[in-house]
């Protein structure tokens, strides 16, 4: 591997593991822990969302989108893949994130190996802002979005398609 392509490579994993990825995730995802229900009853509704949106575009997808953008580096890829590989990553990412809040509500506990604490400790989570079946339709569109921005791979991409897909209608 060239040592430009390798230093590319680094700084993609560290962007995303880093404080302007995952880590920065995180420590918003702590600050999080002090909203409770009665704040978003207080007008914090909009804010709340924003604050839940960077939080998963930052943690999970973050890591998401270094592994594929990874792999575009490995791959030469041009920019303009790399970018539209960063949209999917993205949009996969949060459609994840919101399937797995949908899951920790409803979802069955012995699949899933864990219990449903989100609600229990009032985490803030998609569905407890936007209820169960408004969660499932966001994390539709974030995947309908995800498969647009593979368009111009065509069918190359056909496996990434199928993760997509995949993410909202896992039952674990």
């Amino acid at each position: 591997l060239p040592g430009r392509d390798a230093a590319e490579l680094v700084r993609v994993i560290a962007a995303g593991a880093g404080w302007r990825g995952m880590v920065g995730g995180q420590m918003a995802d702590l600050e999080c822990e002090q909203i409770r229900a009665s704040d978003l009853q207080n007008g914090k509704r909009a804010w709340a969302r924003k604050r839940l949106e960077y939080v998963h575009t930052h943690k999970t997808a973050a890591l998401i989108v270094a592994s594929l953008e990874a792999g575009a580096v490995l791959a030469r890829a041009s920019k303009s893949q790399r970018a539209a590989l960063r949209e999917y990553g993205k949009d996969v990412g949060l459609a994840f994130q919101i399937a797995d809040d949908v899951l920790d509500r409803v979802g069955d506990k012995a699949k899933l190996g864990k219990s449903g604490s989100d609600l229990a400790n009032d985490k803030l989570t998609y569905p407890r802002l936007f209820g169960v079946e408004g969660s499932r339709a966001m994390a539709r569109r974030y995947v309908e979005r995800a498969h647009a921005a593979l368009k111009p791979f065509g069918r190359r991409a056909a496996v990434l398609h199928e993760l997509a897909d995949y993410v909202v209608s896992r039952d674990r």
